[in-house]
């Protein structure tokens, strides 16, 4: 039984550049994760998301067309948390201020921090060289350009070892997606699953 949510915009296109980054620095990376930018975490315990959540959630990002970005640059929270931004920045703001005002019980972070800083987390909690070693490999491979066209709402199972993508919400389609697999009508081209 999963026991905690969240709602993230995947990035696979990053995958070739920060895949063995992650699989070293980043522990959500080997619970399933993928590379991603996160739009609120955590959401709604999903013994709460019920049909109703769904058609809300489809209807706001719905609303919300897909668009291009890249991730030019490196940063950091303090010297445990390293991460690519990507460029613009505000369309996930938007899209996170958006979810947020369609369901005010779920702030990013739980309201820890007051600014929303969207990003791509490389490395979380590994010694501070490690990350730092990374940071300047990575830099030299940037920009990734990718494209922002779904929005994933992943689980996490009661162990907290595995996560699992149990909806998609097609950007732009007003009609709405879930996914397939859960018997659901999917508009719009279906997406590959997280990397196992």
């Amino acid at each position: 039984m999963a026991t905690y949510s969240a709602l993230v915009v995947p990035v696979l296109e990053a995958e070739e550049v920060v895949g063995r980054y992650r699989r070293r620095l980043d522990p959500t990376t080997r619970r399933g994760m993928p590379a991603h930018i996160t739009v609120v975490a955590p959401f709604a315990p999903p013994s709460e998301i019920d049909e109703a959540t769904l058609t809300l959630l489809t209807s706001v990002l719905g609303e919300l067309s897909a668009f291009s970005f890249e991730l030019r640059q490196i940063g950091w929270f303090g010297d445990k948390v390293t991460y690519l931004t990507p460029e613009p920045a505000e369309p996930f703001v938007e899209m996170t201020r958006r979810v947020v005002s369609a369901f005010p019980s779920y702030v990013p972070y739980g309201g820890e921090f007051a600014e929303v800083v969207p990003h791509l987390t490389v490395g979380e909690g590994a010694h501070p060289i490690r990350l730092r070693r990374a940071a300047r490999r990575l830099h030299e491979k940037l920009p990734v350009r990718a494209r922002a066209n779904e929005v994933w709402l992943m689980t996490l199972d009661d162990e907290r070892t595995r996560w699992r993508r149990s909806h998609t919400f097609v950007l732009g389609d007003r009609r709405g997606a879930t996914d397939p697999a859960l018997g659901a009508d999917h508009q719009g081209a279906p997406s590959p699953d997280p990397p196992q």
